[in-house]
């Protein structure tokens, strides 16, 4: 039996709960949270039907063409030959000993221009087609591996214990979550470089689970 449009709602709604209570615990302190978030995405956003067996509940509803979402990354520069944490900033204390950390930006961004697919530059956080969002590289490391969204949160998802584990690790993931493949390392005064001491993916998708929840937010209208 079909499910009703209500019940679809309301799996919605629950996803939508466990993004903000993984977020909550994430920032707590609880960086692991960062699994969870992307197992809730994934149930929101991969659609695979009808070829494959995934069906997101956004397509579900029949929104997959009606909403758009926030993009606070927006493209990397093709003319830049340094490595791209798009998602994420750098973070560090000032007279801290600590290593210099990747951190979510949240909705702490300057309104500069992003790249987009399309050609045209919009402010940043501006709302894009899911298309481009969910397959737009929002991480370039310095081998020049690309990452999208739909490559994080399906790695973290299905291969990092969101979901599943892997017996056999994706070496791309690994190069850029344990081997510092984007490169970048933080010089302070007179100190020796140091290294950062977080792997970006986490804080990644901290990033996409509040693109997420605040796309949702300012589409409420849409979604019933």
């Amino acid at each position: 039996m079909a499910r009703t449009r209500d019940e679809l709602l309301g799996f919605l709604r629950e996803q939508v709960d466990h993004l903000e209570a993984s977020n909550e615990l994430y920032d707590s302190g609880r960086l692991s949270e960062a699994k969870r978030m992307a197992l809730a995405v994934r149930i929101l956003l991969h659609h695979t039907a009808p070829r494959y067996t995934s069906h997101a509940l956004i397509n579900q509803l029949g929104l997959e063409n009606t909403l758009t979402w926030v993009d606070t990354a927006g493209l990397p520069d093709p003319t830049n030959l340094l490595s791209t944490p798009g998602l994420t900033r750098f973070k560090i204390t000032a007279g801290d000993t600590s290593d210099p950390e990747y951190e979510a930006k949240l909705g702490d961004y300057p309104p500069t221009p992003i790249r987009t697919r399309g050609g045209p530059r919009l402010p940043r956080g501006s709302r894009v087609p899911f298309d481009e969002w969910w397959t737009n590289t929002v991480i370039k490391d310095a081998a020049g591996t690309e990452y999208s969204r739909r490559k994080l949160v399906l790695a973290l998802s299905n291969k990092e214990g969101g979901a599943h584990v892997d017996p056999v690790a994706d070496a791309d993931y690994d190069a850029l979550a344990k081997s510092n493949s984007l490169g970048w390392s933080v010089e302070v005064g007179e100190e020796d470089p140091r290294p950062m001491a977080q792997n970006p993916v986490f804080p990644s998708m901290r990033q996409i689970s509040y693109e997420v929840l605040e796309s949702i937010r300012q589409q409420r209208d849409r979604i019933k």
